[in-house]
């Protein structure tokens, strides 16, 4: 799968957790500044595991970038 992250258009953020036994955080970073072009921030969030989209600090940060990016006063 990594050659395929070269087609993503998209900006991207990229949450990751520390302790992520599925898919260890270093590898997820380094194959996403190697293959994804439209990389905008990386974020490592320690003591998390998998499933990230269910922490609060990180539902937090998708709601601040979604603001910044749109010009939400809310969500």
């Amino acid at each position: 799968m990594d050659a395929q992250l070269a087609e993503v258009k998209a900006d991207t953020y990229l949450l990751v957790g520390e302790k992520d036994l599925l898919f260890p955080y270093q590898r997820s970073i380094d194959n996403a500044r190697k293959y994804i072009k439209t990389l905008k921030m990386v974020k490592v969030y320690p003591e998390v595991g998998h499933g990230i989209e269910t922490y609060g600090e990180a539902m937090y940060t998708i709601g601040h970038v979604m603001k910044s990016i749109y010009g939400l006063r809310r969500l």
